[in-house]
């Protein structure tokens, strides 16, 4: 081959390479392809800037400043949830059918789709470019909408929801919060009331109180307390412009009542103030917030609710984790001491290979995380040696996943006339009063942990010396039948059963039970029969053969005959000696089996009540007109094959029909 056409068979391959790669390869999907042909715009909510509404009844502008949306030309604060509602239906806006002119000469006439002027236009400005949406009749059909883009000649069929969500009073995109807030984007929260005030800080995850005191703050009851702040509603809008002059008239001069909240992000403080009640409605008081020149009035229960004593937000708790995420404790008294780590899953001693209980440390640590002061004794302490607590008694620690310093508890000395001690929570600066329940966490020894010999680690302590359990000496313990009948309910099954003792099975409907079958003398039965199928034993005990369905062959009486009559009545007891001790003779109710002859002799299974009910009528009916007796010489209701139902067995105290 010449050089110079390989030359251009490279370059062609080059460039046909190239155009895969920069076109073909990043063309979208036929999805995608599918769904871009019926958008109509894609405007993301966050990018949008400002919304116009020119409709019959939503008539204003609202305009974003920085996280917040206000009305203009008042500046009154827009509702981000409303607002939402017509913003998320542009991201996207799809059409469901789109008309266009087969003649670009000739124009659609938007006269017909009442788009020449149109009901009403939605302006949405993103990133300095404003789209307008101009609307249109509805549909004659499915009450759908005409809607077209200013600029494009095509007419779409749009779902009627935009419309309906924008075209509202613009009362209804005002927001009904008066101090709206996101708890986890708030730094800090003042509350100033008559009787008290308080200020909550964040300090990475908690809530710490910085005024009147400094400590932690409860978890719960601080973001009760936020919970209420950011859901205080406005009832009523009273003014739209308040002047200095007014507020006296209000009790907004020197207000009883102050909120401030300081957002995440460096914004300016918010401060809401609240005043007198309205002389026409004594249950509203008069409010206004720094950044507004509104007068709303809001519930007086309300704000009296937000009246908190600071020392009643303090954390309770000693400890703050969850048990899964501990790794590593420690307990220290009088210069000894012990600890223990989590590795691999597995609770051991430092020093010692030996496999800790789990059951019994993650009670112990359970203890730890419920353990709670019970007051505090001293908010700034002076001399922490008068509390026993320099040196400390006792000291507890809890190391968590990921973190290296430790969450400690120091244990000082017995409070007098008490069984509590004196206690300080490192990083927390009061002295507290801890319960009784510290001594007895400080004489555990991890002794107390170890798994008993013999028992699976995953057995817990409650389950050692149960039926067929664990003793002292490690060896399995068979329990006496008496201690155990006596301890357990009906149909409890007997644990470590090692000599087939019988159970007591549940008692079972009717419909469920299964008879067995005397034939000859011999009690039988198939797979289901007279024993339910999830209650065969498999093998009988000392190595005999069971009877077939039944699991004791100690209750098989080989010369049982019983006599059936029609009807249902009790018979006589069934007269040979207890197989063993406890058993009782049975007495067994006697039902007709008359159709076990026609089974055996067509080989199907035994018939249903209504069909041997019509079998033995019919056979009745012959005898009494000198036809065929099925069983000559044998009086009425005698037959050599019987059915004993389960259900009627009587006298049996394991509610068995064993025989």
């Amino acid at each position: 081959m010449h050089w110079k056409t390989t030359v251009v068979l490279l370059v062609a391959t080059v460039g046909i390479g190239a155009y895969v790669s920069l076109y073909e390869l990043r063309q979208p999907d036929p999805e995608r392809r599918e769904e871009l042909a019926t958008q109509i715009v894609d405007l993301s909510p966050d990018e949008v800037m400002q919304a116009v509404f020119d409709l019959p009844q939503a008539k204003g502008t609202i305009t974003r400043e920085g996280t917040v949306w206000r009305i203009s030309p008042k500046g009154l604060r827009a509702s981000r949830d409303e607002l939402a509602k017509v913003l998320d239906r542009l991201a996207p806006l799809t059409s469901e059918r789109t008309l266009s002119a087969s003649n670009p000469k000739r124009p659609l006439d938007l006269k017909t789709y009442g788009l020449d002027p149109g009901i009403g236009r939605l302006s949405l400005t993103v990133h300095g470019v404003t789209t307008v949406l101009r609307f249109g009749e509805t549909t004659a059909v499915g009450g759908r909408r005409y809607l077209q883009v200013e600029g494009s000649p095509r007419v779409h069929v749009v779902d009627g929801a935009l419309f309906d969500e924008a075209n509202q009073p613009v009362d209804r995109f005002r927001d009904p919060h008066l101090i709206p807030f996101d708890v986890w984007m708030t730094d800090e929260v003042s509350v100033k009331t008559p009787g008290t005030s308080l200020t909550l800080a964040r300090r990475e995850n908690a809530w710490w109180l910085t005024q009147p005191v400094a400590d932690r703050a409860e978890r719960s009851e601080a973001n009760g307390l936020l919970n209420a702040l950011s859901g205080l509603q406005v009832k009523r809008v009273l003014e739209e412009t308040v002047t200095p002059e007014g507020l006296p008239a209000w009790g907004l001069d020197q207000p009883a009542t102050e909120i401030t909240v300081t957002p995440k992000d460096q914004a300016a403080p918010v401060t809401a103030a609240f005043g007198t009640p309205l002389p026409d409605d004594a249950s509203l008081i008069y409010a206004t917030r720094s950044d507004e020149s509104v007068l709303y009035a809001v519930a007086a229960a309300e704000v009296g609710a937000l009246a908190r004593d600071p020392h009643g937000l303090r954390a309770k708790a000693c400890f703050d984790f969850f048990t899964s995420s501990v790794a590593k404790v420690q307990l220290e008294r009088e210069g000894r001491g012990w600890t223990i780590t989590k590795a691999d899953g597995r609770w051991t001693v430092e020093g010692s290979p030996d496999v800790l209980d789990p059951k019994r440390v993650e009670e112990f640590l359970s203890r730890l995380a419920d353990l709670r002061l019970g007051g505090f004794v001293e908010d700034r302490p002076v001399d922490l040696a008068t509390y026993g607590l320099i040196p400390p008694a006792g000291t507890l620690s809890v190391w968590l996943d990921g973190q290296d310093a430790p969450q400690r508890l120091l244990i000082g000395s017995v409070v007098e006339g008490t069984l509590n001690r004196y206690g300080r929570i490192e990083g927390r600066e009061a002295v507290v009063r801890l319960p009784e329940a510290v001594s007895e966490l400080l004489n555990i020894n991890p002794e107390q942990f170890q798994l008993v010999a013999g028992e699976d680690e995953a057995a817990g302590a409650e389950d050692a010396l149960d039926d067929g359990g664990v003793a002292e000496d490690g060896q399995r313990k068979q329990r006496p039948p008496e201690e155990v009948a006596a301890q357990r309910a009906p149909g409890q099954p007997v644990a470590g059963n090692q000599a087939g003792e019988v159970q007591d099975p549940p008692l079972r409907p009717l419909h469920q039970v299964r008879p067995l079958r005397v034939r000859n003398g011999d009690l039988q039965g198939g797979p289901g029969l007279g024993v339910a199928d999830d209650q065969r034993p498999g093998q009988g005990r000392h190595g005999e053969e069971p009877v077939a369905g039944h699991g004791c062959p100690r209750h098989h009486d080989n010369r049982l005959k019983v006599a059936v009559a029609d009807g249902i009545q009790v018979g006589p007891e069934l007269g040979h000696p207890p197989a063993h001790p406890g058993h009782r003779p049975v007495q067994a109710v006697q039902r007709p089996n008359h159709q076990d002859q026609d089974a055996k002799r067509h080989h199907r299974p035994l018939l249903d009540e209504p069909e041997a009910d019509q079998r033995r009528q019919h056979r009745d009916g012959q005898r009494n007109r000198g036809g065929h007796d099925p069983h000559p010489g044998q009086p009425d209701g005698q037959r050599p094959d019987h059915v004993i139902d389960e259900r009627f067995v009587a006298g049996n105290q394991h509610g068995r029909s064993w025989l």
